[in-house]
């Protein structure tokens, strides 16, 4: 019984201590800031529907590429496909297309990714701007390197695009995939 008022008194004197006080309080406005940043979180989440618009118009058409053979020869490539009405789906539907069509001949690398695809038109024409995300070089020789740059440089300059930019990770890069250097625009 001693021990216990003992322990109660030395309680009790610890707080009301100034310092054990301030430490409280801090505590308690810690953890409530703590709750209303979580609840703030949860109620700013974004959802983005990534399902296709079923009101969209998709046409189909003959799309020519431009396939890049050993010894620097070009080869034309047509082919029918469903193409959405706005310039950005139209590229993207392309850029999908080469992608199929360089992965089959063992030219573009299975690990890497389909780039993310800008587009912009300026008085001077239209720009093409591929991000590609490589977070290992792929296993790609400098002569497939090359036939996949010029691929895409020359299908998309086909499909009306006047100016063709690469980028590695979100940056401007000296070399695409470690062997063919990059100007800072194709034309």
């Amino acid at each position: 019984m001693q021990l216990e008022r003992t322990s109660r008194a030395t309680i009790a004197r610890l707080l009301t201590r100034p310092q054990v006080i301030i430490a409280l309080i801090f505590c308690i406005l810690s953890v409530t800031q703590f709750i209303r940043l979580a609840s703030n979180r949860q109620a700013q989440r974004v959802t983005i529907d990534l399902s296709t618009d079923s009101t969209q118009v998709l046409t189909q058409q003959e799309v020519q590429l431009t396939i890049m053979e050993n010894e620097n020869l070009e080869r034309p490539v047509f082919t029918q496909a469903s193409m959405p009405q706005d310039t950005p789906g139209q590229l993207t539907v392309i850029l999908g297309l080469i992608k199929d069509e360089l992965s089959n001949e063992n030219i573009w690398p299975d690990s890497l990714e389909l780039p993310v695809l800008y587009y912009e038109t300026t008085s001077s024409g239209s720009t093409v701007i591929l991000n590609f995300k490589v977070e290992t070089q792929p296993a790609i020789s400098a002569r497939n390197e090359l036939r996949l740059l010029e691929s895409l440089r020359r299908s998309f300059l086909q499909n009306g695009v006047t100016t063709l930019r690469i980028l590695v990770n979100n940056q401007p890069a000296d070399t695409f995939l470690g062997h063919i250097a990059l100007e800072d625009t194709f034309e």
